[in-house]
């Protein structure tokens, strides 16, 4: 695709014309600073796992399995998973005190 450029007219206005590409002026490029990414961020995210505990089984599995509906997560470790039901337990309560100092 090339420059558009503006060319005169020859009633003195101004007509818009695609430019040769012979007439093209260069595109300067700009150096871009690099630098490293930590291998401790490299490393975790191709580290990154999943787990999700499975309401109808009770089990804990890697990576999204069956339904939505029928999983809890994403947990970061398969422990934390395993302990999903208390951690919903605990949090429920928290949000009900909550909920109850917000109303009185």
């Amino acid at each position: 695709m090339g420059r558009i450029m503006r060319m005169p007219a020859s009633d003195n206005t101004f007509a818009h014309k695609a430019a040769p590409p012979s007439v093209a002026e260069p595109i300067e490029t700009m150096e871009v600073p690099r630098f490293e990414i930590p291998q401790v961020i490299l490393d975790a995210a191709a580290a990154k796992r999943e787990f999700y505990y499975l309401l109808s089984t009770g089990e804990v599995v890697e990576g999204p399995q069956g339904s939505w509906r029928d999983r809890i997560g994403p947990y970061p470790t398969r422990d934390a998973a395993a302990h999903a039901l208390q951690l919903a337990k605990h949090r429920d309560a928290a949000w009900e005190e909550q909920t109850k100092a917000y109303r009185e």
